[in-house]
């Protein structure tokens, strides 16, 4: 076609555009090519796999349907999803952003810039909000962050921007971790939506993200868990069709359960107690462990199983700010229902540690006043 070089692989493309690790990126190194019917990815070159069409898998160098950036889709998800809907990628995106809790990818069209301030940008969410495509790979990056998100910036623990993450965490904290939440939902003694202040290592208690948790003592981990683990937050968002092996496509695109969960967990009280209402807990902690009555500390069995008080009630599942056991109770639940409320007598709530497995309560819940109310 007269071109001064052989485009294929990107080659003419890149004698001007210097992309970082693009030449290990999978968009340069992927075999794959068309699995199944449909429209054609790849209407303006010979080639027929993902490797060999290089810059033009997204790409278009004369009359773009999206000019800037000469993108290959007026609609921004359809550049991604023309390849990841199961017709050339092995697995199917598309039917994940249509579950009832999903990252609302068709709303924020266009929104999205390479250079944008997570601190100012308008709220958005795109497939290159947390992917790279010049960069992204299957095999991990070096580090502790997954090759599918390598190259993409994003907002560290101390709330600075960083241009690559390092950790899962930085690359969600860029929406999650830079405001409060606007939105109706739980209201708890402690409110701060703000993930990044939840699970920072400097809390009185957090889930074990960005470190290693701060209880050394505690006990009662499915296989696989203990207090060294460290988890990611894909760990708990996910989708709730994957499991290990599956050909469903792993990570937080869209779940069945709220907010993009991979599994169930019953935040409203009250809740009746079952092993789907609180699957995604007991996905770590053991639930026969829980129950027990062996053991000398908190009454679990007592309040979740007999008086149907949600897990929700007392924990913060990212974190505590003020309290150990991730404990910050939930004033309100997310239909508006006064779930703890301050005890009658002294008029506060509080929770005090007393030493491991050893507590004192001080609230009204469940119809029932507590004033410093200690256990086991």
């Amino acid at each position: 076609m007269f071109l001064r070089v052989d485009d294929k692989g990107g080659d003419l493309c890149t004698t001007c555009h210097t992309l970082r690790n693009w030449d290990t990126s999978a968009h340069a190194t992927s075999p794959a090519t068309l699995r199944r019917g449909g429209d054609n990815p790849w209407p303006s070159t010979p080639y027929a796999s993902v490797a060999d069409n290089g810059c033009e898998n997204c790409h278009r160098p004369h009359g773009a349907p999206r000019p800037p950036r000469l993108l290959s889709s007026t609609l921004e998800r359809q550049v991604c999803l023309v390849c990841h809907d199961g017709r050339v990628a092995a697995k199917n995106l598309e039917p994940e952003f249509l579950k009832n809790s999903a990252h609302p990818v068709a709303a924020t069209d266009w929104t999205h810039d390479p250079i944008e301030n997570p601190n100012t940008m308008a709220p958005h969410s795109t497939c290159t909000d947390c992917h790279n495509p010049h960069q992204t790979r299957s095999a991990s990056a070096a580090g502790s962050i997954s090759g599918l998100l390598q190259g993409v910036s994003g907002v560290n623990i101390a709330g600075a921007t960083v241009r690559e993450a390092r950790y899962e965490y930085e690359v969600c904290f860029k929406c999650h971790g830079t405001r409060e939440r606007t939105a109706a939902g739980t209201v708890r003694q402690e409110n701060t939506h703000n993930v990044r202040l939840k699970i920072n290592p400097s809390n009185a208690s957090y889930h074990p993200i960005a470190a290693v948790g701060r209880n050394s003592s505690m006990q009662g981990f499915e296989p696989g868990y203990s207090t060294a683990s460290v988890l990611i937050c894909s760990d708990c968002h996910n989708n709730d069709e994957w499991r290990a092996g599956s050909n469903k496509p792993r990570g937080p695109h869209g779940s069945r359960h709220a907010p993009i969960l991979e599994r169930e967990y019953q935040t409203n009280d009250p809740t009746s107690e079952s092993s789907q209402a609180y699957a995604l807990c007991y996905k770590c902690h053991n639930r026969n462990a829980l129950f027990s009555t062996a053991t000398r500390s908190f009454p679990h069995s007592q309040h979740v199983q007999e008086q149907h008080a949600s897990c929700a009630v007392c924990h913060d599942a990212h974190g505590s700010r003020q309290s150990g056991a991730l404990i910050n109770f939930m004033l309100q639940d997310s239909t508006g229902k006064t779930v703890v409320a301050p005890a009658l007598t002294q008029g506060r709530i509080e929770y005090v540690s007393l030493g491991p497995g050893r507590g004192q309560c001080s609230l009204a819940c469940h119809g029932k006043n507590h004033e410093k109310a200690t256990y086991p």
